[in-house]
């Protein structure tokens, strides 16, 4: 049986199969969840998580309710269990339900992906079940304060489904490199990874990247981020045989002392010995965005200093992904 997270990957890649254990990310998601739905079924969560934690959830609580526009919102977990009835894929489990408004939601910690096809099966199950043809998504993303909405009819959100489940049924569909092999419980042993590791685009007389084309220079750092990524794994099981005691010509150990932190709260304490000035310079600038947030807050009608507002040159960001 399929899990609805597993699609988004499946999409890329019908021979992808999960790790076991989730990480460290996915624990951190699931209490931002667990803290975003106990603010919205009017409990506490105050010195039950750290700061981080809770004020993820809190925007999520509040981004939630500002989307409900004041309709009754469903947080409790077995209520948000949903069925797309689509055999081999078993049920999933929303973050938050409004049915007046025809709409669920998720929380989604860390960088934007892709979760089209989790949340069409999330869709489908609503749909079925409340006998409506048409279902809203909206995707929280407390890290990068985002909403991402998506948009699906019964027909559509059935077809992105069944798409992925005829890919993974299907024996002939081949491995496909993409950017959740690091996921893959198979990455070690893929034969689509270990042939990438065989191919290099050097041809008699050197390597010229200047003079290849687009697709040879994608093909080429496609090649690359799977060489980096066993190269890594080599360093791991390195540092863990050294660490039992193994001995190997040119490689060594060095170790650092772990960094010492002070949580806000005891700075506050003594923000008055400490001086005000010097602390605000060891925390160093603050993102306009934020500050806006808190000046809205705590000085309202009081006009924004936005001519001191110091802007950084823009970045150009590039993502590579192997074309279907």
């Amino acid at each position: 049986m399929i899990r609805p997270s597993t699609l988004p990957k499946l999409a890329l890649c019908a021979r992808y199969e999960s790790e076991p254990i989730a990480g460290a990310a996915a624990a951190r998601g699931t209490l931002i969840d667990e803290a975003a739905r106990e603010i919205l079924a009017g409990g506490s969560i105050v010195g039950r998580y750290t700061r981080e934690i809770e004020t993820a959830a809190r925007w999520c609580a509040e981004r939630a309710l500002g989307l409900a526009g004041g309709l009754p919102l469903e947080s409790r977990e077995d209520a948000l269990k949903t069925d797309s009835e689509e055999p081999f894929l078993k049920p999933g489990t929303a973050d938050l339900l409004c049915v007046d408004g025809g709409w669920s939601a998720d929380f989604k910690s860390g960088q934007i992906r892709n979760y089209l096809e989790q949340q069409a099966a999330y869709a489908l199950g609503f749909m079925l079940a409340n006998w409506v043809e048409e279902w809203t998504v909206y995707l929280l993303y407390p890290d990068q304060e985002t909403v991402v909405t998506l948009r699906f009819t019964l027909d559509l959100a059935r077809e992105i489904v069944r798409d992925v489940l005829a890919k993974y049924h299907d024996p002939e569909t081949l491995p496909t490199p993409n950017e959740y092999c690091g996921w893959c419980v198979k990455r070690w042993s893929c034969t689509a990874r270990r042939e990438a590791l065989g191919w290099l685009p050097v041809e008699e007389g050197g390597m010229d990247l200047g003079t290849a084309s687009l697709e040879q220079l994608r093909d080429f750092a496609l090649w690359a981020d799977t060489v980096a990524e066993f190269r890594d794994r080599a360093a791991e099981l390195l540092k863990e045989r050294l660490q039992a005691g193994g001995e190997c010509q040119g490689v060594a150990l060095s170790k650092r002392s772990g960094s010492e932190t002070v949580p806000p709260n005891v700075v506050e304490l003594h923000l008055r010995d400490l001086g005000t000035a010097d602390v605000l310079d060891a925390y160093g600038p603050l993102a306009a965005k934020k500050l806006r947030e808190i000046w809205a807050k705590k000085c309202p009608g009081k006009p924004f200093p936005e001519d001191k507002v110091q802007t950084k040159p823009g970045t150009v960001a590039l993502k590579i992904t192997r074309p279907k």
